[in-house]
């Protein structure tokens, strides 16, 4: 599999001046280790999460203290906001 991927590597960015396939391939290798460890030490986190606060408060309870329930207001208004649009017909009527 590495001489596959050095090979692709090297047909898409060999041209370059100076690039090298070597150290390019075990960058990605690299992050792709760390990236599945991560993965593995935080399997327990539903991918719900990036809308709940470090907390898990629901959304739909703003408040002005803590970053949790900001964040969490954030997310609904800037959701909230495209959905609307859409209800509305303003991205179709600004077309």
């Amino acid at each position: 599999m590495k001489e596959k991927g050095m090979k692709t590597l090297n047909r898409l960015y060999g041209k370059i001046p100076g690039y090298d396939v070597e150290e390019e391939y075990e960058i990605l290798a690299a992050t792709i280790q760390a990236e599945e460890a991560w993965a593995s030490a935080n399997k327990e986190i539903e991918w719900q999460a990036i809308f709940r606060g470090v907390n898990g408060v629901g959304v739909f309870r703003p408040r002005c203290t803590g970053n949790a329930d900001s964040t969490q207001w954030r997310t609904f208004v800037s959701a909230w906001s495209l959905t609307a649009i859409t209800f509305v017909g303003q991205s179709f009527l600004s077309t």
